[in-house]
């Protein structure tokens, strides 16, 4: 995944999701997703400082749910923009295929997988 053209960055995007998006939660994400009409899917990670106090822990796991998504490519329908947001600490003592799954329930309850 060429990341940098698959990544939301100016503020407007955000609010143009956070105002017009739908959502979904789980126990461990809330997901907001918005059509965005392009040819591909573009993603946002935000975990608050209440979840972790520490930029270190919040960027590590900011770079883990970057992974997943990059596995989880293929399977994701294009032209959509969406946020994650991190709710719960448990993320961090996860496996990297339970995050996934946890990902996949979400997201086939929002209709975005192939």
């Amino acid at each position: 995944m060429a990341f940098s053209k698959n990544r939301l960055r100016k503020k407007s995007q955000f609010e143009e999701v956070f105002k017009k998006g739908k959502s979904r939660g789980g126990d461990l994400f809330l997901v907001k997703i918005k059509e965005n009409n392009l040819p591909y899917s573009r993603f946002a990670f935000v975990v608050p400082s209440r979840v972790f106090k520490k930029a270190v822990e919040r960027n590590k796991t900011k770079r883990r749910l970057r992974e997943v998504i990059r596995k989880m490519k293929e399977e994701i329908k294009e032209g959509k923009d969406v946020i994650i947001i991190v709710k719960s600490s448990r993320v961090e003592e996860m496996k990297s295929k339970e995050i996934e799954e946890e990902g996949k329930k979400i997201f086939s309850k929002l209709g975005i997988l192939k």
